[in-house]
């Protein structure tokens, strides 16, 4: 692991991100029986969607990480209400923006498989979905990431008054 924690911040904001994005779409409007092969919705079939969402999510929630831990640092926030506010309100715009391309994407002639796909597909997902749910999600998301940065923050070194219990006591 990292001194910094880029690693822990950039897994936790790809694995909870997309994994809370997932369950908020799972419960707006589950897939329909017939969609996995399941009569009643089973906790497999949410296991399976919230694999497709680690999937088509990891682009978008890793780009979003990347802007709010640099306007964080950029900004110098030491509590988490900037963290949850800014947060909420980048994924709600990426959402926003990259579901739209999406959709232009989706409705265009043949599809590729590229870089812009994968950005955008899973936010045009949720915007059908609900434009809404980013709201919940990208708060709960930025402050379990603020956890995270808090966690590896660097602290300058300074010796405490204890430090010195088992130096010469002549």
């Amino acid at each position: 692991m990292t001194r910094s924690g880029w690693l822990a911040y950039y897994m936790a904001a790809w694995i909870i991100g997309s994994v809370f994005m997932s369950v908020g779409m799972w419960v707006r409007s589950p897939a329909p029986p017939g969609v996995l092969n399941f009569s009643p919705p089973s906790g497999f079939a949410v296991l399976v969607f919230c694999f497709y969402g680690l999937l088509l999510g990891a682009a978008p929630s890793l780009l979003a990480a990347l802007l709010l831990r640099t306007i964080a640092r950029i900004a110098h926030w030491e509590t988490p209400a900037p963290w949850v506010i800014v947060g909420t309100v980048l994924t709600v715009l990426e959402m926003l923006v990259l579901g739209r391309w999406g959709e232009k994407f989706a409705e265009s002639g043949p599809k590729r498989f590229d870089l812009f796909f994968w950005f955008t597909i899973g936010p045009a997902g949720v915007w059908n979905t609900g434009w809404w749910l980013t709201i919940p999600v990208g708060a709960a998301t930025s402050f379990l990431l603020y956890r995270v940065h808090r966690a590896f923050r660097q602290e300058p070194a300074t010796p405490s008054a204890g430090s010195g219990i088992l130096a010469n006591h002549d």
